[in-house]
């Protein structure tokens, strides 16, 4: 359950403009580090996130 949790949230930071609505923000720099600055450095962290969420719910 907590992999597709995971799957949805990286599937809205990447495609729903969320990486934007990080960008700067507390929970941005809490969840990306200094990622969290630019929301093409977070879209990169969640494309990541989403690979393995993926795979690991596969395996």
């Amino acid at each position: 359950m907590f992999w597709l949790a995971g799957i949805a949230f990286n599937i809205w930071i990447i495609f729903m403009g969320g990486a934007e609505r990080l960008e700067n923000t507390f929970l941005g720099y809490f969840e990306y580090g200094v990622a969290g600055e630019n929301a093409v450095y977070i879209k990169v962290c969640a494309w990541v996130s989403l690979v393995f969420c993926v795979y690991f719910l596969a395996t």
